[in-house]
């Protein structure tokens, strides 16, 4: 399953860096998208790291981790936004994070395995059967979930598209 959110991500992100600059959105905001899209790589890796672990009743190793990554964005988001407040050095703060924190994951997770990683090849033919089907599910799951935000930002400056998000959210 992570392998094949892996690969959606990579293509969507691929697919959104290539469509930006036809966006009306400003260069800031597209750096914004840019750097949000590096974030998904460190959290879907942890995320099967943590269901992983948990699986292997290691849950407080997950609860430490997660406890640490976020005590650690928020004394840097703090301090960032005391000395030099931007959404963007935010942004960056979530990246390096959720990256401390797959490291994190991958430490624990090696202690754990010790060497016993093996590729089957059965599995990835299994996988890449199901990988076409799964990608055009979630792409057409994106374009459903995110239709209002892309009609709104076709019809309204962008700022009316970041109240209407935050209003939503």
């Amino acid at each position: 399953i992570g392998f094949i959110c892996m690969v959606s991500c990579i293509v969507i992100n691929c697919l959104t860096y290539f469509i930006l600059p036809y966006s009306p959105y400003s260069d800031d905001v597209g750096t914004a998208i840019g750097i949000v899209g590096l974030c998904i790589f460190p959290g879907i890796l942890s995320f099967n790291t943590e269901i992983m672990l948990i699986s292997l009743k290691r849950a407080r190793m997950v609860a430490v981790i997660g406890v640490f990554e976020n005590t650690l964005r928020l004394i840097i988001s703090i301090l960032l936004l005391w000395i030099s407040p931007s959404v963007e050095g935010l942004l960056w703060v979530l990246l390096v994070t959720k990256s401390v924190s797959f490291f994190a994951y991958f430490v624990v997770q090696r202690n754990i395995f010790q060497g016993r990683y093996r590729i089957k090849i059965d599995i990835l033919k299994d996988v890449y059967t199901v990988l076409p089907t799964f990608f055009a599910s979630t792409v057409i799951y994106v374009i459903f979930s995110r239709l209002d935000y892309l009609v709104l930002s076709w019809c309204a400056p962008i700022t009316h598209v970041g109240y209407y998000a935050i209003a939503y959210r």
